[in-house]
């Protein structure tokens, strides 16, 4: 458990309280946020694959009320629990339609279960939409209504936010934003479609591209991890490979500019910790490629919650 001391009785946000509830495949946060999006406790627990829902469910159950526990002792009020899970969900009806890494979610009432367990309104949502969102409110977007976030990890999630609010569509799939088609004949996707930014650009992209290159690092075969320091160390191959990626970012990037012409553009996720090895070449790219207009309108810049910004987003969503 880590607790957050920092949050100031002083602050008039500090009165009122969300908690928020971010689900991934290995891991789960639960999280007592102020309106101010700081942390006041974070508590962590570990998935249990095998346990399906249920398992998830049960650990919650523990952690809700310490968090509850932390808000009364601080004379907060909760006024919602926000959830982001890590997969497709449907927002309207509060369902899990699947995951991709736990069995046993198909189209699972999660909304519902919690609102038992809590007693509080919930908002469910994917966890991409909830991490672009608490960056938007809190992070590197705060202060703008129109905002883009990729968030690159093994896969690319992505979140659009306009005049402030999170844009789903009536089917909740806007801003998959890793499926956005960047060379129509290119690498096979998870999706089943050829070509997608996810292919070419995510943390499974790289790992692929590593082993096809033969790259080593420090007299042994390459890993995903190994990447960035390999381009900060000027290896060529790995250099040339960092230039792929960060122009089919660009590519994306581009289009998202010319369509929506947001003022700021997030990334986030575990491949932004390259930092600017990867983001002064996608800003450059993005020059070249973009309506000067549209470039000189926009901030490309790197997430800033960093870990906590989806379990900071999931409380956010239930401050919407």
């Amino acid at each position: 458990m880590i607790r957050l001391e920092n949050s100031s009785a002083d602050n008039p946000d500090a009165a009122n309280a969300a908690i928020g509830v971010d689900i991934g495949g290995t891991n789960h946060t639960a999280a007592l946020v102020n309106a101010a999006g700081e942390a006041i406790e974070i508590l962590r627990g570990h998935t249990d694959r095998s346990g399906g829902p249920r398992a998830l469910l049960e650990s919650l159950s523990r952690l809700l009320p310490e968090l509850m526990t932390e808000a009364r002792e601080r004379d907060v009020t909760v006024t919602g629990l926000g959830a982001g899970f890590g997969g497709p969900v449907d927002f309207a009806a509060g369902r899990v339609l699947l995951s991709h890494h736990v069995s046993g979610w198909d189209d699972f009432p999660l909304r519902d279960e919690l609102t038992a367990m809590s007693g509080l309104p919930v908002t469910l949502d994917n966890d991409a939409n909830a991490g672009g969102l608490g960056e938007a409110r809190f992070g590197a977007g705060q202060g703008a209504s129109d905002v883009v976030y990729y968030n690159i990890g093994t896969g690319i999630g992505g979140a659009i936010i306009l005049g402030g609010q999170l844009r789903r569509g009536p089917g909740s799939i806007a801003g998959e934003l890793g499926h956005v088609t960047i060379f129509p004949d290119g690498p096979l996707c998870t999706c089943g479609q050829r070509g997608c930014l996810e292919a070419v650009a995510s943390g499974s992209a790289i790992a692929r591209r590593i082993s096809e290159l033969a790259l080593e690092w420090e007299g042994r075969p390459a890993l995903a991890e190994d990447f960035f320091p390999l381009v900060a160390a000027g290896h060529p191959a790995a250099m040339a490979l960092r230039d792929e990626i960060a122009r089919s970012l660009a590519i994306a990037i581009r289009n998202i500019l010319h369509t929506l012409n947001p003022e700021v553009v997030i990334i986030g996720g575990g491949v932004s910790r390259g930092g600017a090895l990867l983001l002064d070449p996608v800003r450059e790219a993005v020059h070249n490629l973009a309506f000067p207009a549209a470039y000189r309108t926009c901030r490309i810049v790197l997430a800033r919650l960093g870990y906590e910004a989806g379990v900071i987003g999931a409380a956010a969503l239930a401050m919407s």
